[in-house]
């Protein structure tokens, strides 16, 4: 069993938190309270960090009560540029920072700050610290026009995955007036051919304007699962489930797995406590482990976490675990004793040997 906490394996649960949430508002405005960047969009996160020397993943969401930070501005000509910057939990936060040309707009860069000494996330972190991570975005669109994408969009950086769905976006909105003409995404476009039919031959036109084309994966069939504890249902969940798993094939080419749940051959199990429950949902080989947590102060549950576990294809790179790794330490420690007894018999038995045919020499 591959875990998905792995560096590759993050974007299964990133991709599948991305469908548990709705997306999040937010809206940036001038000083005359016009709108000049409205974001509608859903993000899910997967950070990789210590945890008493061992690896660790977390899986979460950016929450729809994140807030602007001041930071955030409309930008002015030719001095400064338009910023969405969202701040969440204990010293989180996600920067857009857009540019323009004549015809476009983009996020230029995408910048991540997240804080290791928040513990309801990160727990266990053995570093306290702010870590910065940063990525030169393809997201764009024409101007006058709004950046629509549904499907995931992946955004991968040293120990963290971001993964965008439900996005509608707009910068350099024109006298506060959102565009009603949106901007397809490469993600959302599917390929289509236009078939002729003659009496003699049939012939196949495919458009070559139209980016590469992605082929849509059939949607999940919705499945009723429950938790039951010693006081009742703790845990009642209907959803349909889909895995989106990237990862890196021997020949460094990049493999994607979909996986979609049958509801009638996943098992369901797990636990319920005063402040925690938990569901696992079995499929094949394939688990998922969905953490619910109690937040104290709304008296609500919310999703905290999620882990995946999986078998990847054949085809993958495989990566030693670090214990595999350690328990070769042994016979590499041994097999070096042994040589260093042989070699230290060989020297006593010539220099024996050297000793032995001291004195006289026979003739």
């Amino acid at each position: 069993m591959a875990r998905a906490q792995g560096a590759r394996g993050l974007l299964a649960a990133a991709a599948l938190l991305g469908f548990l949430q709705a997306a999040a508002s937010f809206d940036v405005k001038d000083s005359s309270g016009n709108v000049c960047i409205m974001a509608d969009m859903t993000v899910a996160f997967s950070v990789e960090y210590n945890s008493n020397g061992q690896k660790e993943v977390v899986h979460f969401l950016l929450p729809q009560n994140a807030t602007v930070l001041q930071r955030s501005t409309c930008g002015k000509r030719n001095t400064s540029r338009p910023i969405l910057a969202l701040g969440f939990g204990a010293g989180h936060s996600l920067s857009l920072n857009f540019m323009k040309s004549a015809n476009q707009y983009q996020v230029e860069e995408l910048i991540f700050h997240y804080n290791l000494s928040d513990k309801t996330l990160f727990h266990n972190s053995t570093e306290g610290k702010v870590m910065k991570v940063s990525h030169k975005s393809d997201i764009r669109a024409d101007m006058g026009t709004k950046y629509r994408c549904v499907n995931s969009k992946h955004i991968n950086m040293k120990n963290v995955n971001i993964t965008f769905s439900n996005v509608t976006l707009e910068a350099y909105v024109a006298n506060g007036t959102v565009s009603i003409n949106n901007t397809e995404c490469a993600e959302d476009m599917v390929s289509t051919t236009v078939m002729t039919t003659t009496p003699r031959q049939t012939t196949s036109q495919v458009p070559t304007t139209s980016p590469a084309p992605t082929a849509l994966p059939q949607n999940p069939a919705v499945g009723k699962y429950n938790v039951t504890g010693a006081n009742g249902t703790c845990v009642l969940a209907s959803m349909g489930l889909q895995l989106n798993v990237t990862y890196l094939k021997k020949d460094e080419k990049i493999g994607l797995d979909l996986l979609n749940f049958v509801p009638h051959n996943t098992t369901s199990s797990g636990t319920c406590g005063n402040t925690a429950a938990f569901l696992t949902l079995t499929f094949e080989k394939t688990r998922l482990i969905f953490h619910f947590a109690l937040n104290a102060s709304t008296e609500k549950f919310f999703l905290q976490g999620m882990n995946v576990s999986t078998t990847l294809p054949s085809e993958a790179k495989v990566e030693e675990c670090q214990l595999d790794e350690n328990n070769m330490l042994i016979p590499i420690i041994v097999g070096a004793a042994l040589a260093g007894l042989v070699l230290i018999v060989l020297i006593a038995y010539l220099i024996g040997r050297k000793r032995s045919h001291a004195g006289y020499q026979t003739i």
